[in-house]
């Protein structure tokens, strides 16, 4: 069933996209709005947006990453800023976080879905504002066993680690790569590119379920995985360095963590034995380069999204491609619930998509605003 929802997101490239709850999702756009939704059978109600006036999200969403707790929200933006905010349910009239007057919120207080499910709010209370200095944060990722440790990949090559309950932490500490030199500047605004000086862009990332890895990929193909924590090293050992062709755009873990995906912009999605080190397969069959790459949190299944709207469901035991259906514009990012039942698909139309795992059958459609 499809529904049209006017919002300051309709017709606006979504950027990212990601779960707050079974029935709640979060969108954030290249023009810096943030919109919950809550999954109301088949619509799509929007509960909470906080628009991009306030300047830590001025120049939009890069990335968005929800915390196990599904409560935390991390986003970085063109402005080399990264935004924490609390995402709080049944709560009233919602308001900028104290002392952040520019911050525009509203919500939806009117039952607008069956049995008056639409009624139930949402509200984004700021709780940090982050930078890295003298380089640009890009992809997120809460440690998956820690909902209080947010890690951040950098335009130079690094990743670095917060600890959000640590208040006396004036800087992030670095969990795989070095701080660069302070006379280097900060990219504003562009998109990480596969010629640059020094170390290549960090462009996708991930954490194992246990936290205990981290993943990095580059612009330049490069891919490593070491330990999540430095402890008394001055750099973790790596337990995986490869390289495939073409830049790497996404990396995932699987939920045991002994394998890792990674999407490259040559269109091949190739399968790495985390322990051994090897290449166990590829998967082809997208034409333009793959933005995502999902592992379902049941297990056996994965999805991925291109740059021509093509979406595929892949069997990582047998390598098969199972579904595969049309997006109608660029996948920018993918999403599942929790519970691995629905995956969500944001697309450089302003839609987002929500469907069944099982088929590829739409059930909630959040259409581009017509004009």
């Amino acid at each position: 069933m499809y529904r049209i929802v006017a919002s300051a997101s309709s017709g606006v490239p979504i950027s990212s996209v990601a779960f707050t709850g079974p029935g709640e999702l979060v969108t954030g756009t290249v023009t810096g709005a943030l919109v919950t939704w809550g999954l109301d059978q088949s619509e799509l109600v929007p509960k909470a947006e906080i628009t991009g006036r306030a300047d830590h999200l001025t120049d939009g969403v890069v990335a968005l990453t929800a915390a196990s707790d599904r409560k935390t929200l991390a986003v970085s933006t063109f402005h080399n800023r990264i935004s924490v905010y609390r995402v709080a349910g049944d709560a009233g009239a919602s308001t900028g976080a104290e002392g952040d007057e520019d911050t525009q919120v509203s919500t939806s207080s009117e039952p607008t879905g069956a049995n008056g499910a639409g009624a139930k709010t949402s509200e984004f209370e700021l709780t940090d504002v982050l930078s890295v200095p003298n380089t640009r944060p890009w992809k997120l990722k809460f440690d998956p066993s820690n909902c209080n440790t947010l890690f951040a990949s950098t335009s130079h090559g690094g990743v670095v680690r917060w600890d959000l309950q640590d208040a006396d932490a004036e800087e992030p500490e670095y969990a795989y790569g070095a701080a660069p030199p302070a006379a280097d500047k900060a990219p504003g605004g562009e998109a990480p590119t596969e010629s640059s000086d020094g170390p290549a862009f960090a462009s996708a990332l991930d954490v194992s379920v246990d936290g205990t890895l981290l993943a990095v990929g580059h612009v330049d193909g490069a891919i490593a995985v070491s330990h999540a924590t430095r402890g008394d090293a001055q750099e973790p050992k790596a337990v995986l360095q490869t390289k495939v062709t073409g830049s790497v755009r996404c990396v995932a873990f699987n939920t045991d963590g002994d394998l890792l995906l990674v999407a490259s912009s040559l269109g091949v999605v190739y399968l790495f034995d985390v322990v051994g080190g090897e290449l166990l397969r590829t998967f082809a069959g997208h034409e333009g380069a793959v933005q995502c790459v999902v592992p379902n949190p049941a297990g056996q299944y994965f999805s991925t999204g291109d740059v021509f709207g093509r979406v595929r469901v892949w069997d990582l035991k047998t390598a098969e491609c199972v579904h595969q259906w049309e997006a109608g514009s660029a996948v920018l990012d993918m999403a599942y619930a929790p519970d691995g039942s629905l995956i969500a698909i944001a697309d450089g139309s302003g839609t987002v998509q929500v469907c069944t795992v099982a088929t590829p059958e739409v059930v909630h459609k959040l259409p581009a605003k017509k004009t």
